[in-house]
This record gives structure tokens, C-alpha cells and sequence, in this order.
């Protein structure tokens, strides 16, 4: 590197092969700055979030859809137990109706059974 002393200051004189690649590119927005500054200077705040919600999003649909699997595979489990407690509900209803029935002593008392 050559230096030149002028006003007592320092001046660097850069060869012109370092030049070249120490040259900023006037589209950069940020120059020297990391990617994700850029991003933000580019996309703005309002963008960067939505991409990171809709990336955290993305993330958790596994797990979303693995617990919607597991609750569905209850409901129908649930609906399996129901149709059976219906079933013996009605037996049960049955043979109450034919005890009422059975142990009436006047027809007013039998038609009351079957209300």
C-alpha cells in the first residue's frame, strides 16, 4: 500500500486489482451489511414478519394435522360408544314399558306406560 502524508493526514492509495473489488455495486441497498439487513431494507419490517409467521406456520401443520387425525379418531370412537349406550337405553326403556305394563291394573294405568 503507498501512502501519501498531506495536512498531517493519511491518505491510502489502493492498487487498482483491489479497487475493483472493494468497489460498492450502486444497487446494493445496504452495502457491508448481512443479508437478513438487506432483506428488511428491501422487504421491510411488515414482510420479514409475515414470512416468519407463515415459516413458523409451516413448521407446525405436521403437528396440527397429526391432532386432528388423533381427535377424529376419537369422535369416531365416541360415536361407536354412543350408538351402544343408545341401544341399551332403549332395551332398558323397553323392559321398563313391559313392567309398567305387566304390573297396571287398569287400562288408563297401561296407556300411561307407553307415553
Amino acid at each position: 500500500m503507498i501512502t501519501l502524508h498531506l495536512n498531517k493526514e493519511i491518505f491510502a492509495v489502493t492498487p487498482p486489482e483491489t479497487r475493483a473489488r472493494d468497489e460498492e455495486d450502486p444497487r446494493d441497498i445496504a452495502p457491508g451489511m448481512p443479508w437478513w439487513v438487506r432483506a428488511i431494507a428491501i422487504i421491510g419490517i411488515p414482510g420479514v414478519l409475515a414470512i416468519y409467521l407463515v415459516y413458523v406456520g409451516a413448521q407446525e401443520l405436521p403437528s396440527i394435522r397429526r391432532a386432528a387425525e388423533q381427535t377424529e379418531r376419537e369422535v369416531v370412537a365416541n360415536r361407536e360408544v354412543i350408538r351402544g349406550l343408545i341401544t341399551q337405553t332403549d332395551a332398558l326403556q323397553r323392559t321398563v314399558q313391559r313392567i309398567c305394563y305387566n304390573t297396571a291394573k287398569t287400562d288408563a294405568e297401561r296407556d300411561r306406560c307407553f307415553d
